[in-house]
Formats: C-alpha cells, sequence, structure tokens
C-alpha cells in the first residue's frame, strides 16, 4: 500500500488551502489552530484522506467540521474526488474502523447537494448536546476511574460525584478552579460521562470557554443566535472548562451571564472550572463574576507527595 503526502503544487493541496482560509474565518484563528492546523492530505493508492495528528482531534473534526469540510471540498476540487477522515495512526495502518466515511464529489455538472440543501444542512451555530454514549469534546481517558482523589482534591471530588448522580439539594452553580495541571478539566469530563450513564433521558452538553466564544461569534455572523440560545437553554447540565477565557470579551460575557440566568431560574444545572477563584477574576464583568461565585466554589489545592505519588502509580497502570 502506497502512503504518501500530497504534492505540494498540486490542485489538491490548492484546494485545501482553500478550504483552511474559509474554516479558519469561520471557527476563528484559535480553534483553528487548536484542531485543524496540524492535519494534513495524504495520499493513499490514489485516494485522499484528510489525516488528524490524534485520535481527538479527528473526533472533533468528525463532530464539528466534516460536514462544512465536505461543502468546501465538493465545491472547489476540480476532480470531483472522495476524503476521507482518518487518524495519523489510523492511516498508518492500526485501527482503521473508526475513520470517517469518505465525503463523495457531487457528480461532475451537477449542483452540489450541499449547495442545493444548504439550509437543511448548514452546521448548526450551537454546540450539538451529548446524548448517553455519545462524545462531545469529552475525553474518555478523563472518567471518576482514573481519577486520584487526594486531601487537596477530595471535596472537589465529592461535589463533582453529586451533581453526576442527578441529586437533589445541589448549590447552582458549582466551580470548580485551581491552576494548570491540577486535574479541574478530569474531574468535568468525569462529571459529564458520569451524569449521562445516570440520566439517560437528561440533555448533557460540554464545551470548553473558547468552543462558547467562537461559536456564539459565528451564530452572530450567520444570523443563528436564537439557536445558538435554544441549544443551551434547553440542557439539563451545562459544563464550561475555563470559563476565565471569556475575561474582557464583553458581549462573549453578556450572553454568557444570560445563558446562567436563564439556566439556573428554570432549574437546570451548571457546572464550571476557572483557573482562580471568581474573585480574583478583575477582568471579568462585575455580575458575571458574583454570579459564578453565588452558588459553591470549590477550590482544588496543590497535590502533596502522597497524591502525586497515586497520580504517577495510576498514568504507569494506565501505559502498562
Amino acid at each position: 500500500m502506497a502512503n504518501r503526502s500530497v504534492s505540494k503544487d498540486g490542485a489538491t493541496v490548492e484546494v485545501w488551502s482553500k478550504t483552511c482560509q474559509i474554516l479558519k474565518r469561520e471557527l476563528g484563528e484559535a480553534t483553528f489552530g487548536s484542531w485543524l492546523s496540524q492535519a494534513s492530505l495524504r495520499e493513499q493508492d490514489g485516494d485522499v484522506c484528510l489525516v488528524a495528528a490524534t485520535g481527538v482531534a479527528r473526533d472533533w473534526i468528525r463532530r464539528h467540521a466534516w460536514r462544512r469540510i465536505g461543502e468546501l471540498w465538493a465545491q472547489n476540487d476540480p476532480m470531483g474526488r472522495s476524503l476521507a477522515l482518518k487518524s495519523k495512526m489510523e492511516f498508518e495502518g492500526q485501527g482503521s474502523t473508526t475513520a470517517a466515511p469518505a465525503l463523495e464529489a457531487p457528480p461532475r455538472g451537477a449542483r452540489p447537494q450541499a449547495e442545493a440543501h444548504r439550509a437543511a444542512s448548514e452546521p448548526s451555530a450551537a454546540p450539538q448536546s451529548a446524548a448517553p454514549g455519545r462524545q462531545q469534546g469529552l475525553q474518555e481517558r478523563f472518567s471518576f476511574e482514573t481519577f486520584v482523589p487526594g486531601p487537596s482534591n477530595e471535596f472537589a471530588f465529592a461535589v463533582a460525584r453529586r451533581v453526576a448522580s442527578w441529586a437533589d439539594g445541589h448549590f447552582n452553580p458549582v466551580l470548580f478552579h485551581g491552576p494548570y495541571g491540577f486535574g479541574k478539566t478530569h474531574l468535568l469530563n468525569a462529571l459529564a460521562w458520569e451524569a449521562m450513564q445516570t440520566g439517560e433521558a437528561k440533555r448533557v452538553v460540554y464545551l470548553t470557554a473558547e468552543r462558547f466564544t467562537s461559536t456564539f461569534v459565528r451564530a452572530i455572523q450567520d444570523r443563528q443566535t436564537a439557536a445558538f440560545k435554544a441549544e443551551l437553554r434547553n440542557a439539563d447540565l451545562l459544563l464550561i472548562d475555563d470559563v476565565h477565557f471569556v475575561a474582557g470579551k464583553q458581549n462573549t460575557q453578556e450572553e454568557l451571564f444570560h445563558t446562567l440566568i436563564a439556566l439556573i431560574e428554570d432549574g437546570r444545572r451548571v457546572v464550571l472550572t476557572a483557573d482562580r477563584s471568581p474573585s480574583e477574576l478583575s477582568e471579568m464583568e462585575p455580575r458575571l463574576r458574583s454570579h459564578l461565585q453565588s452558588g459553591l466554589v470549590c477550590g482544588i489545592e496543590p497535590a502533596d507527595r502522597g497524591l502525586r505519588l497515586g497520580i504517577l502509580e495510576r498514568k504507569l497502570a494506565i501505559l502498562a
């Protein structure tokens, strides 16, 4: 089987370059840089494949950008070829069963299906709500089973498990805070997985604050703000990671504030993470900052020696 990079002076690279320019404008520089900048076009026995750097990146592209990539590819590729999506590991011959199906180009001379049915097939401006058994930006390795509790995080761990069980008598919102690397994202992912399992009929939406911002901006550009609001405000549980990212972004903060108000007033649950306590988020709008600290604020402290050893042992066990 012949695997090779697509020729840099070929028409294929020109098509992909045009596609990237549009995606970068629609998704935003930060989001594009995080998920698509490391992807590359490769050829395999004459077929063209978009190869993502990791399986996580492949899954994100499949969920959030694959349909749009298919539209742009069909519109710009003069050769009418199909495009497949794989992770680097899959492309190199390992575990190809999870690759995304190829996007078929329309017959020559025909109006692209994406164009003919654009209103019906346009990707939603809002993040997709997570249904049980589906990944929505979540990482499978981050579960309660792989989380190592200790004196510095046991309160946050207990709170997360209680929220995930849909128990009554909870504080709302709940905010976990601590510096980078203290396990906040792990805890939020674990909460999401558990909540989807224990509340199969519940709507769980997980997204980063960066994703919230880029999707909101795109919704404004596409005049889809109503859909954006509806998607988030119909969630039974909204999880936002790294909420400090919205600090200094006035319109995004305004939208987040009203989203939190709407959800909490309707009895729905909100859990967030930040790198500092709300009182220290000086660049954040005062009323949003006040609202974040009106519920339960759980600090995650630096791990002591025993906890660090426990985390190391868990990582070694996973790698073994």
